[in-house]
């Protein structure tokens, strides 16, 4: 009866600990919100709290069911990258439309992450991606200086009003 009891009471200790062994990924951060299909130079950060394998799958824009594993990397502690270029493992370029990423990273000993999901959107050309990103580079700040012209300046009234009780107050 003692041995279960200690048995018991070794289990409850190490449980937390284990709950704990979870690898975190944080910091997951696209370098862009879009990329071209089958162009290099699109990427995400991130920060893992140990060594393990990082994985990212791409899901539907509008269910969220997955559309495939893109890739994985063996990744080390510490802030890392990874690049994607827009294609499949199979060299089949994506689709253009809306998407989400889930990434996901496993430790040497299969425990996994709590995935993190953001959005992307993919084109099928460079073109197409700089008819449909805006250009805030062509905003001119004389622009703003109209919006002054029509602006009317409240009136300075420096009286403070003064109640002598709660009907009569302004």
């Amino acid at each position: 009866m003692k041995k279960h009891i200690l048995i018991l009471l070794i289990l409850v200790c190490l449980l937390p600990a284990y709950a704990l062994a979870a690898p975190e990924l944080t910091g997951v951060v696209p370098g862009d919100a879009s990329l071209v299909s089958g162009v290099d130079g699109w990427y995400f950060d991130f920060s893992a709290s140990e060594g393990g394998t990082l994985a990212m799958e791409l899901l539907s824009g509008e269910t969220g069911v997955s559309i495939g594993s893109v890739g994985a990397m063996t990744v080390e502690a510490g802030s890392g990258r990874m690049h994607w270029n827009g294609l499949m493992p199979d060299a089949a370029a994506v689709p253009a439309g809306d998407y989400m990423a889930q990434v996901r990273m496993k430790n040497y000993w299969g425990e996994e992450s709590e995935p993190s999901v953001f959005s992307l959107h993919i084109f099928e050309s460079e073109a197409e991606q700089e008819a449909n990103t805006l250009d805030l580079g062509m905003l001119v700040a004389q622009e703003a200086a109209a919006w002054e012209e029509g602006v009317i300046e409240p009136e300075e009234d420096n009286a403070i009003p003064t109640a002598t009780g709660f009907w009569d107050m302004n």
